[in-house]
């Protein structure tokens, strides 16, 4: 493979964490990597591993030698795309319609076949998908999932920097005592839960449930698991909070779960009454803050899931699946 990267949208939170995962990596060396973004963003330096790299715009993207381009904001031009994706791999961290059809990836869970070929592309599984995966995936050695019903708590990050802002912005004004009106979406953010942080779907979904639930499965490689998915946004700027009810063929012993946990780099079982959405921001591992199964059903397995939606659920993977794709092309 050509050694070179295209990052597009790197000022998006995604591509802020990516690039400091970056910072004395391997592939930092291994790989060239060019910088792009928004005419706004553009002419910026960023550091990547000690070097200074300066972010272009979307209108001057040079396509010579790259076979690779990781899309790492939600919003890039569809023009933009629509330019570079017959020209090389698309590796994207969101959900748009220009990559619907292309493999989920997600290294260890899914079974996905690895090329680089020009028009081809890879999703990262939204967040909640990724991490319950990888949790469903490490515990398949003991029990077998036949339905999930999941609860997302999702923070404002989920619409990445304008929504942490309009948060930020609605909170100060309210605390210093002034109205608090909605920056971004249709009510305020700031000290509220919102039901329908994303618009309705034909079905009464949101997207990031839907993708949930049609994704497990695909990703498991089981398709006749039936999964149910309910989302709500709360007043954080970062950190997800997951519930999940989980009916098993057989039940199992929580201490065998707990090792096979713990053997997963990016699981920590962490049950403690400090546990929180802050402890998990920031770090590359998914806590699982509560595990057990329900009193009144000795097959079914409930869990809390504390996880970094950006760091863990989009730049690890990232990173994961760069280093997959260098090492095999």
């Amino acid at each position: 493979m050509s050694n070179k990267v295209l990052l597009l949208g790197v000022s998006s939170l995604a591509g802020e964490q990516l690039l400091e995962l970056l910072e004395d990596h391997p592939l930092a060396k291994e790989v060239i990597f060019e910088l792009y973004d928004t005419e706004e963003e553009a002419g910026r330096s960023l550091m990547v591993n000690g070097s200074a790299l300066r972010v272009r715009s979307y209108a001057n993207i040079n396509l010579d030698e790259a076979k690779l381009a990781v899309l790492c904001a939600p919003e890039i031009p569809a023009e933009t795309i629509a330019q570079i994706a017959p020209a090389l791999t698309l590796l994207d961290l969101h959900a748009r319609a220009q990559t619907a059809a292309g493999q989920l990836l997600l290294s260890g869970v899914a079974q996905t076949q690895l090329s680089l070929e020009k028009g081809a592309a890879f999703r990262s599984p939204e967040p909640a998908l990724l991490t319950t995966a990888l949790l469903l995936k490490t515990l398949s050695a003991a029990v077998e999932p036949l339905r999930v019903t999941a609860t997302l708590m999702l923070p404002a990050s989920l619409h990445d920097q304008a929504g942490v802002q309009a948060l930020a912005t609605e909170t100060a004004h309210l605390l210093n005592g002034r109205e608090a009106a909605a920056k971004l979406l249709d009510s305020s953010m700031a000290f509220n839960l919102l039901a329908q942080p994303q618009p309705l779907e034909a079905d009464g979904s949101m997207s990031v449930e839907s993708l949930f639930a049609e994704g497990l499965g695909e990703l498991l490689g089981a398709e006749d698991l039936e999964v149910n998915a309910s989302a709500v946004e709360v007043p954080l700027f970062h950190g997800t909070a997951l519930t999940l009810a989980i009916e098993l063929a057989k039940g199992a012993e929580i201490a065998e779960l707990v090792r096979l946990i713990d053997r997963e780099a990016k699981l920590r079982y962490a049950p403690s009454a400090s546990a929180s959405t802050q402890s998990a921001t920031g770090i590359d591992e998914c806590l699982v803050a509560r595990l057990r199964f329900d009193s009144r059903d000795e097959n079914v397995l409930l869990a809390t899931l504390l996880f970094d939606e950006q760091r863990l659920g989009r730049a690890s993977n990232a990173i994961d699946a760069l280093r997959v794709l260098v090492t095999a092309h």
